[in-house]
Formats: C-alpha cells, structure tokens, sequence
C-alpha cells in the first residue's frame, strides 16, 4: 500500500480538524448523524468482524420502534440518517419501507447505507433506487477474488463485480442522484494496493477509500497531537442499536456501554444526558485517555487511516 505523501498527510489534518470544528458547533444540542442499526443479522462471517464471538442477539429492529426514531428525529431537526451498523442493512424485511418512511417524513433528509452488496438483485437495486437514497457505501476487502473470499467467507467474488455493475448503470440509465461509494480494510497482511483498486472499482464509484481494522490500528504508534485532539464519533454520531439502546460510539459493537434506550427517553435526553455531557468535555480537554473504554480504543490511532483514495 502507498504510503501518503507529506502533502496528503496535511490535506488530511486540515480535513479532519475542519471535520472537528464543524460537528463541534452542531453536536452541542443534537447529534449531526444517527446512526440506526436496522438488523444484527448478517449473511456473511467475515474474518474481521468476530460475529461468532459476539453476544449479542441476533435480531431486526421492531418497525414501530424505528417510526418512533424517526418521528423523534423529526422534532429534534435531525435529518441525516445511517441505516446500519453491526448487520447487514439489505437483510431487513423493511428496508424499503424504513428508507421511505424517512423520505416521506423529512424530505430534507439525507440517507446512506452500508452493504456487503451481495444481495442487490436487480429487483431490490431498482426498489432501493427509487426510494431516493442518497448513498449505498459497499464494503470490498481485497485486490482479487483470492483475497476478498479468503476474509468475505461465504461472499462470491463474481457476483459483487455483477452486482455493483448493475447499481452503477441503473443509476446511470435513470439518472437517479444515489452516490456510490466503495470501501476497504486492510486486514492482517493483506493490504489494499490503492491503484488496484482504483483499476478494479473506479468506474463504478463516485468515492473510493480505505482504512486500518483495530488490529492493525493497534500496532500504529499514536501521534501526540491525536492523543489530544477529541475523537470524531463522540461528536459526530449517535448510535442506536436494535434493541433501541444507545450505545457510546460506532466502535462499541457489543453496546458495553449503554447510555439509556430510545424507549424510554428521547434523543434530545439521552444526546445531552450529563453523562455524555462529562465525556466530550473530556475529549475537549485532551483528555480521552482518562476515560473508561476511550484509554484503549484504537479507532482514531492512525488519524490518515481512512484515506480519500480517488
């Protein structure tokens, strides 16, 4: 993998720190993006992911559960929307309807997706499509079939490339305003090589990049100045997961730590409880290594890990 230049490496910062600023100034009241995990269940046992490991329930979330997140969202001017997490968002029996359930009631709304793509069948592209989602993020490890079903176990190499082929020249056809964008990780020793991939899945995105699993993030001696600055997911997002918990950030899969559920409370309540209050004052201090579950994660170790590759 292409190691970044000194001038990408600043790009980078002052992207990152203009990300900061600005989910600085919309975060104090509500968060910028939720994050609302439609299913845990999967279709796939992915080498990185530990899903065998995992105890959590495999479950959907209840319908009605996810209408009052909406609705809720809806009162507190939250309009931007990520339709998955831990699972595979295609497997939910009412994706179609979650996804217009959003449009219908935010019109302003913007929506993304992340997928393995295995399941986009020309049917489901075309449904999904015409639901007006905004994005459909695809996750691809991998310079070749080789690699990519060696970590993707029970994923096809061939009908991905079919796949994504058919969602790029639908949108193409019908000029629907959905944007691609295709992601990778760097698994133990298997690395992206960038102008592979961008040969490979170019013509077919809107936005390529590729970022570092914990593991490996692990082994990346953390900058100084990152120590200091305050993670992005403390600020940028709030996850709720099926059961309607809300869980810390995007990084705690299991939801060790839970901050109330959506049942009970609103986001508005549960966003600016003192709790979470207390936590990002921490990260505004320089100090998120103080604090319980932070002083270890490995999210943010190498701060150019997810690198626009385009």
């Amino acid at each position: 993998m292409t190691k970044p230049t000194s001038y990408q490496k600043l790009k980078q910062l002052i992207s990152n720190s203009k990300y900061y600023i600005s989910n600085m100034r919309t975060s104090l009241d509500k968060p910028p993006l939720l994050v609302v995990e439609l299913t845990s269940k999967c279709n796939l046992d992915c080498t990185m992911c530990g899903k065998d490991n995992s105890i959590r329930t495999k479950e959907h979330m209840d319908f009605e559960l996810f209408r009052k997140i909406i609705d809720d969202a809806n009162k507190s001017n939250i309009n931007a929307f990520q339709l998955s997490y831990y699972g595979e968002s295609t497997l939910y029996p009412k994706l179609i309807e979650a996804i217009t359930y959003i449009k219908e009631n935010i019109p302003n709304s913007f929506i993304s997706m992340n997928t393995n793509g295995l399941t986009l069948t020309p049917k489901f592209i075309k449904n999904l499509l015409d639901t007006n989602i905004d994005s459909i993020v695809i996750s691809i490890e991998g310079n070749n079939k080789e690699e990519y079903e060696a970590i993707r176990v029970g994923g096809s190499w061939n009908l991905l490339r079919k796949n994504i082929k058919n969602l790029k020249e639908m949108i193409d056809a019908n000029n629907y305003l959905t944007k691609i964008g295709i992601m990778g990780l760097n698994v133990d020793d298997i690395y992206i090589d960038q102008d592979l991939y961008i040969k490979t899945w170019g013509e077919y995105s809107d936005t390529l990049f590729s970022r570092n699993t914990k593991e490996l993030n692990a082994k990346i001696k953390e900058p100084v100045f990152h120590k200091l600055l305050p993670c992005r997911s403390i600020f940028g997002q709030m996850v709720i997961m099926t059961s309607g918990d809300v869980t810390r950030c995007d990084y705690d899969w299991e939801g060790v730590v839970s901050y109330g559920n959506v049942k009970d409370s609103t986001i508005l309540e549960l966003w600016n409880s003192p709790s979470l209050r207390k936590i990002r004052l921490k990260h505004l201090l320089g100090q998120k290594r103080n604090i319980d579950f932070c002083d270890t994660c490995t999210y943010r170790a190498d701060p150019f890990k997810k690198s626009n590759i385009l």
